[in-house]
C-alpha cells in the first residue's frame, strides 16, 4: 500500500505551490497590464514597468535590435526609484562595441553580468559603471523565432543574482511583450491599410462625382454597355428622352438643326449655280445679238 506523505513533505508541496501560484499570479498582473495599451510607446513603457516591478527590481530598460545596422535602440527607460518619470532615451549602441550583448540577441539567451565579475566583458562593465548600476540581467524579446528587441533589468544600490524562478518570470514576460508589441504593429499597418483604402474610396467617389456631373451636363446623349448589351451607365440626358431608369459605349448627340443646315446650305448653292449659269446664258445671247 502506498504510504501517506509526512507533514514536512506536505508542507515543502504546500511552499512549492505557493510559489507558483505567486508566480502565475506576478506573470497573469504583468501580461494583462502590458496588452491593455494601444501604442508603441504605451506598450514599451508598460513592459518596462510591469518587469521592474514582478521582479522587485531597481529599474528596466527596453531596447529595439535594428541587425541590418548592427545597432540596438534604447527606447524606454524606468526606474522605480523615480517611477513618474519614464524617459524615452533614444540613444543608440554600435553592436561591434557590445559583443556580450550581440551574442544574448544571436543566440535567443538570457546573461547576467555583475559590475565587480573580473570575467565580465569590459565594455559591458565600463557602461554600467558609468550608469552606476551593479548588476545587469539581459533579457532577449522573442517572437516566433525571431529576436526583436533586449529587456536589460537592473540594480543601483546592490549587486544581484536572480533565481531560476525569478529568471523564467522575465522570459516570460519579454516573451509576451513581444507578442503584444508584434501584434500592435500589425494593427497599425492594419489601419494604415484600411486609412490607405478609405482615401482611395474618397478619391474614387470624388472622381465619380465630377465624371457624373461632366456627363450630364453635355449637350448630348451620353450611354455605356456591357458585353451583353447592359446599359451601365447613361447620362441624365439620355434617361430623360428615352426614360430610361436603370443602367463600351458612346455619345449621341442632337443633329436635327445640323441636317437642317446642311440641306439649306445645299439648297442654297444649287440656287446660286442655276444662277449663275442663268447669268453666263444671258451674257451670251447679248453677245450674239450685237
Amino acid at each position: 500500500m502506498p504510504q501517506k506523505a509526512s507533514y514536512p513533505q506536505q508542507e515543502k508541496k504546500l511552499r512549492k505551490l505557493e510559489k507558483e501560484n505567486a508566480h502565475l499570479k506576478k506573470l497573469y498582473e504583468a501580461a494583462t497590464a502590458i496588452e491593455s495599451n494601444f501604442s508603441s510607446d504605451a506598450v514599451l513603457e508598460s513592459i518596462a514597468v510591469q518587469m521592474a516591478k514582478a521582479l522587485d527590481a531597481a529599474g528596466c530598460t527596453v531596447e529595439l535590435w535594428h541587425p541590418e545596422k548592427n545597432q540596438i535602440e534604447v527606447m524606454i527607460d524606468y526606474s522605480r526609484f523615480y517611477p513618474d518619470e519614464v524617459e524615452e532615451v533614444g540613444n543608440i549602441y554600435d553592436l561591434a562595441e557590445f559583443p556580450v550583448t550581440l551574442q544574448v540577441l544571436q543566440n535567443q539567451q538570457i546573461k547576467q553580468i555583475q559590475v565587480d565579475d573580473p570575467t565580465a566583458d569590459a565594455a559591458e562593465v565600463a557602461l554600467m559603471q558609468e550608469m552606476e548600476v551593479f548588476s545587469l540581467m539581459m533579457v532577449p524579446m522573442i517572437t516566433q523565432n525571431r529576436v526583436i528587441g533586449l529587456i536589460e533589468i537592473y540594480e543601483e544600490e546592490e549587486a544581484r543574482n536572480y533565481t531560476p524562478d525569478e529568471i523564467q518570470l522575465a522570459q516570460s514576460l519579454a516573451c509576451q511583450g513581444a507578442i503584444t508589441l508584434e501584434n500592435f504593429q500589425l494593427y497599425k499597418n492594419a489601419r494604415a491599410e484600411i486609412e490607405k483604402r478609405r482615401k482611395i474610396e474618397l478619391m474614387l467617389q470624388e472622381s465619380k462625382g465630377l465624371f457624373d456631373s461632366f456627363m450630364d451636363h453635355l449637350p448630348a446623349l451620353a450611354f455605356m454597355k456591357d458585353m451583353q448589351g447592359r446599359y451601365i451607365y447613361v447620362n441624365q440626358g439620355y434617361k430623360a428622352l428615352y426614360g430610361l431608369a436603370v443602367i463600351l459605349g458612346g455619345i449621341a448627340f442632337y443633329i436635327s438643326d445640323r441636317v437642317a443646315a446642311e440641306e439649306e446650305r445645299e439648297r442654297l448653292e444649287k440656287k446660286l449655280q442655276r444662277s449663275q449659269r442663268m447669268e453666263t446664258l444671258c451674257l451670251l445671247a447679248g453677245g450674239g445679238g450685237a
